[in-house]
């Protein structure tokens, strides 16, 4: 917007009076805050998103280190390394069945 045109501007905005300059102060609110505060609130919703995401898989990995703990704990030395698989999680369910006992 060149100076021209502002002042084009300025002089309409002293013309329409008092409920003008109302109207007109709300339409420059919609029109350039509006769509600032959606791109705010979709990046603010993005980055909890992305929190969310992040803590998920952090979880995971601390629940599958605890089961290998738990693995190398409870298992011979055959098991351990890698991922606790099938036959590796079924000998130590009869290995805590065990231990109730």
């Amino acid at each position: 917007m060149d100076i021209e045109q502002l002042k084009l501007v300025l002089e309409t905005v002293q013309q329409l009076g008092a409920q003008g300059k109302e109207a007109f102060i709300w339409w420059i609110v919609l029109d350039k805050v509006l769509p600032v505060l959606g791109w705010l609130i979709t990046f603010a919703g993005l980055m909890t998103v992305g929190f969310w995401v992040i803590r998920a898989v952090q979880s995971a990995n601390e629940d599958a280190a605890r089961l290998k703990q738990l693995r190398d704990a409870l298992l011979d030395s055959c098991y351990r390394g890698g991922h606790v698989g099938d036959g590796a999680f079924q000998l130590m369910m009869e290995k805590a069945e065990s231990l109730k006992k």
